[in-house]
């Protein structure tokens, strides 16, 4: 019993440790429901409204906004410089995030205002939680991000009540919560990659020879902006060759910013690699998202997957891996394991953009999942019995 008790102390002593435990679930039961749905036929009934948009709605309400969370209650503890939020309130926040998923799949068998008032829970919680420690502080720098979890709070209540009439589609809520959280990658992933390479180039004594990894000047803000530009113009204008510019525009700039950042010299730790393949995405997918709207040149659904499996996928496991590492007392070395993850993750990335102009439709999507799948199942294996141990000294 006393053993039970420490280990859930320590799972429940730093937010990333259950969120991203509860990240690595939604990762693989989330894609193997649908999976089954998609591929195999199962019939789910049980599951409210079109499961294809529940099944964007379970990535990036349930998968992205737990590792999301993982992250910012760790992190913001210490931009903030204060205690970081454990024990009671994140046993909260983790039951309010199971008890999303949970009306999610069985929606279709409840009350649809308890569904949308149960599963806006987490992000609620997570927005006071956040905003309560930054605001605290007086820590301005980050009131965007409060921003940003505002806009996906809101904007999965608009896709709950679009059932109900509401002001959009539940399609147009699920495209403007794309790019936001797409936002939050290119937020988070333009300070902590090039601070990361500094780091580790230093660690290297090769910074004199490579040069302080920084963005070009004025491409942080212009990236950002167009993105911001392209969740209006793709929500509201999905079809217009306008929305495709954007699109282009915002990924070359994020192209542009990530250029300075000295990814070339990194390629000895995949560690510090995959954070620059993960943003890599990110710009390629917006080009190839534009093409895809503007221009017919290439399937839709390759492009949003490029963002959602290459992007936000890659990303979200890579910094996972390297704040599991770090704020459990680990080496910040990619082992085999962890290389393995990120080649999965990679490769499944490159099968499901591949898939629709393929002969092979079905068995690419089969094959690109059950890569996703097995890239978190490793993830869990390496580093679930590490979140039930205190931090190594």
């Amino acid at each position: 019993m006393q053993k039970q008790q420490h280990s859930l102390s320590s799972l429940f002593s730093l937010g990333f440790r259950p969120l991203f435990s509860l990240m690595a679930l939604a990762a693989i039961f989330g894609i193997g429901l649908w999976l089954g749905y998609f591929v195999l036929g199962w019939r789910v009934i049980f599951i409210a409204g079109n499961p294809v948009l529940w099944h964007g709605h379970e990535m990036l309400f349930g998968f992205a906004a737990a590792a999301i969370g993982g992250f910012l209650l760790t992190a913001s503890a210490n931009w903030a410089g204060r205690p970081p939020i454990q024990g009671a309130p994140l046993v909260l926040i983790s039951l309010a995030w199971l008890s999303g998923r949970l009306v999610m799949i069985f929606g279709g068998l409840l009350n649809p205002v308890w569904v949308a008032a149960i599963d806006l829970l987490y992000l609620g919680l997570l927005i006071v939680m956040i905003g309560n420690t930054l605001i605290r502080a007086r820590n301005r720098r980050n009131y965007k991000i409060i921003a940003v979890l505002t806009a996906l709070f809101c904007l999965n209540g608009l896709y709950h009540f679009s059932s109900l009439g509401g002001p959009v589609s539940a399609d147009t809520a699920i495209r403007i919560a794309l790019v936001m959280v797409s936002v939050m990658i290119a937020i988070i992933g333009g300070r902590i990659v090039p601070a990361f390479t500094t780091n580790w180039l230093r660690q290297q004594n090769r910074l004199e020879q490579t040069g302080k990894p920084q963005s070009p000047p004025m491409t942080d803000e212009l990236a950002i902006a167009f993105s911001l530009a392209l969740a209006v113009c793709w929500g509201f204008f999905p079809e217009q060759v306008f929305t495709g510019w954007v699109a282009i525009i915002a990924g070359l700039l994020h192209g542009l910013r990530m250029s300075g950042w000295k990814g070339w010299a990194t390629t000895a730790e995949p560690l510090m690699l995959v954070l620059h393949i993960a943003y890599g995405w990110l710009a390629l997918a917006l080009v190839a998202l534009g093409i895809a709207i503007g221009f017919d040149g290439l399937p839709q659904s390759a492009a949003i997957h490029g963002l959602t499996v290459g992007a936000i996928g890659t990303m979200i496991l890579s910094v996972a891996v390297r704040v599991s590492l770090g704020h459990t007392g680990r080496p910040l070395r990619a082992t085999k394991t962890i290389s393995l993850m990120f080649i999965l993750v990679t490769l499944a990335a490159v099968v499901r953009i591949f898939a629709p102009v393929s002969d092979y439709y079905m068995d690419l999507i089969l094959v690109s999942g059950l890569m996703w799948i097995a890239a978190f199942v490793l993830f869990m294996i390496e580093f679930i019995p590490i979140y039930v141990q205190p931090r190594q000294p």
